[in-house]
Parts: structure tokens; C-alpha cells; sequence
């Protein structure tokens, strides 16, 4: 049993690493030299972003704030999969959670693993739903004052964390989806479940995330984002270049992107 579950906490921290970049054994503090009360300290906010508009090629200051909560998603995405994959919550006070400036502006991260007390049996919902909260507890003053200090719209910022997070529990629920096929049934509800309790939890909830429809289009589920993330605007492109889901997109070009996307892949 001891030897089960060593494999299965080193299968969680194996898959939070290479999908969502978050780290379950923190190192040094010198791999991470911040944490996320750096995120809602302005003076502290204000040298990470701009290290990170140094490496995006020093756009616009609210392209810069849109992109970080992008990128940022990340994270939020990652402590719902550790949640609802592993039954691993992690600790989501800001000074618990580590960051390190990487390539392009994207940020790795370290994590510690919460208390798992009330996760189990018919507690789980309620222990989500309180998950939930303080996750967006977690975001809400990040994403205020990374808005104070750019220009970026909350609401957009919102958006594009709640996407991401959206996206998550639709590709491991769809049965088109390679991820969905890797639960087991057990699993399965349970992800179900969290999902409903996600959708409850303004302002991460859907909030105009429709699913791309195309009889060409074979793939996994997309979802079309409500807002552009504004990395079009990114310098050194001579034309624009949109991602997957960005709302700009007509569906003849979505269909296109993502056939080459997923050709190029496999």
C-alpha cells in the first residue's frame, strides 16, 4: 500500500511539473526568489513586469498586465488539477506560493500540498467549494493590482483565468479528448463534480466560453474565449497571429489553425 501510494504522489508531481510548470518539492529559495505577495506588493509587481516585458519585447503596458494573467491561469489551472486529479489541494496563501521568471515571460512554480482533512466521502463537495473560494481570494488581489499597474481590464483578466481553468475540466470530461480516456470512472465523477462546483464560482464559472462547432473539425473540445489576450500586439510579428481560441478568429481559420496545430503535434 505504502509502495501504491509513493507511485501515485510521484505520478501527481511528475504531471504538475510538465503540464502546469508547478513544482510539489520546493528547492532553494534562490530557484524561486519570489512568491506571490510579490504579485499584490506594487513595488515588487512592478520589476517583475517589467522583466517580463523585457523578454515579450517591451509591449504595451496593458498587453503586458493581460498576458501575465494568462500566464498566470497557469497556476490556477494546475491547483484545480491537483485537486481534482490527485486529491492534492495546495496551499494557496500568497507567501506559500513560489514563482521564477522563465522564457518569454512565462513563470514556473512551487508548491506545497494543503491539509486533505473533510476530502473525503460526502465532505468532498464542500471542501471544494471552500477550495474554490480561496483560490479566487488567491486571484482576486493579484489580478487588482497587476490592473492598477498596467491598464489591463479586470474583467478581461477574469476572463482569461476562468477560460483556462473552464477549458481544464472540459477536456477531461469530453470523450473526444485523449486526456477524458485516461480517468476511470470513479475519477471521472469525481471531476464531474468539481466541475459543477467551478461553475458556481463567479467569476471563474463560464462566462461565454462556446464550444467550437465544425463538422471538419475532429478534435478535442476547444472552447472560444470571450476576450482576445492581446499577444497579437507582441513585437517582432509582421503580421497578426492569433491563438486557437481567440475570439478574433473567423471559424474557417480556427478549423485551419487547429488542423495544423494538431498535425504539427503528432
Amino acid at each position: 500500500m505504502t509502495e501504491e501510494k509513493d507511485r501515485a504522489s510521484w505520478e501527481a508531481a511528475a504531471s504538475l511539473l510538465h503540464y502546469f510548470a508547478i513544482r510539489l518539492e520546493p528547492g532553494p529559495d534562490s530557484d524561486y526568489p519570489y512568491s506571490a505577495s510579490d504579485l499584490i506588493s506594487e513595488t515588487s509587481l512592478v520589476r517583475i513586469l517589467d522583466r517580463q516585458a523585457a523578454a515579450l519585447g517591451h509591449p504595451e503596458r496593458h498587453v503586458t498586465g493581460t498576458l501575465f494573467a494568462k500566464r498566470y491561469s497557469v497556476w490556477a489551472r494546475g491547483a484545480l488539477a491537483a485537486f481534482s486529479l490527485y486529491d492534492i489541494p495546495l496551499e494557496l496563501a500568497h507567501e506559500n506560493v513560489k514563482l521564477r521568471l522563465a522564457d518569454r515571460g512565462m513563470m514556473l512554480y512551487a508548491a506545497e500540498p494543503a491539509s486533505r482533512e473533510g476530502l473525503e466521502g460526502a465532505e468532498r463537495s464542500t471542501f471544494a467549494a471552500r477550495y474554490m473560494d480561496r483560490l479566487r481570494e488567491h486571484l482576486a488581489p493579484i489580478i487588482k493590482t497587476v490592473s492598477a499597474c498596467t491598464g489591463a481590464n479586470e474583467t478581461v483578466m477574469w476572463s482569461l483565468v476562468g477560460h483556462n481553468t473552464y477549458s481544464l475540466y472540459g477536456s477531461l470530461t469530453d470523450v473526444r479528448s485523449s486526456n477524458r480516456l485516461s480517468l476511470s470512472p470513479n475519477r471521472l465523477e469525481l471531476v464531474l463534480q468539481d466541475w459543477k462546483t467551478l461553475a458556481s464560482a463567479e467569476p471563474l464559472g463560464p462566462a461565454g466560453y462556446v464550444e467550437f462547432q465544425d463538422p471538419l473539425w475532429q478534435g478535442p473540445p476547444v472552447y472560444v474565449r470571450a476576450y482576445c489576450c492581446l499577444a497579437y500586439r507582441l513585437a517582432g510579428k509582421e503580421k497578426p497571429v492569433y491563438c486557437e481560441t481567440c475570439p478574433k478568429l473567423t471559424a474557417e481559420s480556427r478549423r485551419l489553425l487547429l488542423s495544423a496545430n494538431k498535425e504539427a503535434r503528432d
